[in-house]
């Protein structure tokens, strides 16, 4: 139960683009109804689960998919790399892969999908995710800004202080362009997803407070710049190299950060207010007297 908001942001977000849904498919409620459907008795079946695997891992595990980072100091490289090659060529030698170097596929879609799934407990793990601004956008910075803000703030008091929630959350997924607003161990659904909608219209009316956007604009920066291990530097810049994430746009979104404005927010606010209007998917996992209660 640790994680089943994340489930159900990853259900949520699957109606969005074909890659999300099939990363649920993979890691998500949908194998887990897949594992559940496999009936561990049979060993016919679970030869035929066996194979399966195995001409996955044919498939996947050859040399041509093999992606290497190294990380060393430079007078290093040279003999590092020497030793890297029994193992690059340990790998069988597949054909080679095809890069698909276009775009994610992005679903334009209207209206809402609502999923309820029941589960034996008495409280609900609720999500509800639409489309953030692009990552060029200088407003997906400032979305980035509002979710941290509300997720200590009205967002909290709103879900977690009156509603009685365990914990709620909004976050801003920078590359997929989503905006997700999650609850945990949540005795409500309907009311929860009210407030979420509730609180960004109370940010459009009445705006932040300078010295909560001060704070969340300090916690931004900080976490770029503070210190971390050569084992991290190392992984962050694989992540970054892989995703193609260059210093200039680090460094332009940095300097949007420090110039956001409370004016900026409120646009902020109003930006996810009418994406969730315009499309949303919802997925509510929970016991069946929680679920009972949702309405519509």
């Amino acid at each position: 139960t640790s994680s089943g908001h994340q489930y159900a942001a990853q259900r949520a977000s699957a109606n969005f683009s074909p890659l999300l849904k099939q990363n649920e498919m993979l890691g998500g409620l949908e194998q887990w109804f897949f594992l559940r459907d496999i009936d561990a008795n049979r060993e016919e079946r679970l030869k035929e689960v066996g194979l399966k695997l195995v001409k996955l891992r044919d498939k996947i595990v050859e040399r041509s998919r093999l992606i290497l980072h190294l990380a060393t100091n430079s007078e290093l490289l040279p003999t590092c790399e020497k030793q890297l090659i029994p193992f690059i060529d340990s790998f069988p030698k597949g054909e080679v892969s095809v890069t698909n170097s276009k775009e994610v596929e992005i679903l334009k879609r209207s209206g809402a999908v609502v999923e309820l799934f029941g589960i034996p407990s008495t409280v609900s793990f609720n999500a509800m995710v639409c489309r953030s601004s692009a990552p060029s956008d200088a407003s997906q910075v400032h979305q980035s800004l509002l979710a941290t803000i509300i997720t200590t703030g009205k967002l909290w008091d709103a879900v977690r202080s009156v509603g009685g929630a365990y914990g709620v959350t909004c976050s801003i997924d920078p590359l997929e362009r989503l905006c997700a607003f999650t609850s945990y161990r949540d005795p409500r659904v309907t009311g929860t997803l009210d407030d979420f909608e509730k609180v960004l219209r109370e940010v459009i009316e009445e705006g932040i407070e300078q010295d909560q956007l001060d704070a969340a604009i300090i916690a931004t920066i900080s976490s770029e710049l503070r210190p971390i291990s050569p084992q991290s530097r190392a992984f962050l810049a694989f992540r970054r190299a892989l995703y193609h994430i260059s210093d200039e746009y680090r460094s332009e979104r940095r300097k949007t950060v420090l110039e956001t404005t409370v004016e900026d927010l409120k646009e902020g606010a109003s930006q996810i207010l009418a994406s969730l209007n315009t499309f949303k998917g919802v997925a509510i996992i929970g016991g069946e007297k929680v679920l009972k209660g949702v309405e519509g």
